[in-house]
């Protein structure tokens, strides 16, 4: 939904994605999802295209983040205790043997 005035703003709240014209209302500035504040209408097109790539990246990166917390977070919660490996988070070694250089 877009819109720009006070009748706009009880829609613009309802929309699942609401804009706004800044050169509008204030309530309708308040509703909405998205201002657009040099209230160009040509600028929906940019925020739909910004959304469509926000949305193609989000997809693409859903198997590698899915494949990396599939082996990080047993990893890290002990699932290789059984073949002797114990890892220690650097907050937990004693003083004096972190890995960390502080000046």
């Amino acid at each position: 939904m877009t819109g720009d005035g006070v009748s706009d703003a009880p829609a613009l709240a309802q929309a699942d994605f609401g804009i706004a014209i800044g050169a509008g209302s204030d309530v309708a500035g308040e509703t909405a999802a998205v201002i657009l504040f040099r209230g160009n209408p040509a600028g929906v097109v940019a925020i739909l295209k910004v959304c469509r790539a926000t949305d193609r990246k989000m997809m693409r990166n859903r198997v590698p983040a899915t494949g990396f917390n599939v082996v990080a977070i047993p990893l890290v919660s002990g699932g290789v205790d059984a073949w002797g490996v114990l890892l220690t988070p650097v907050g937990d070694q004693p003083e004096g043997k972190s890995g960390c250089c502080c000046g």
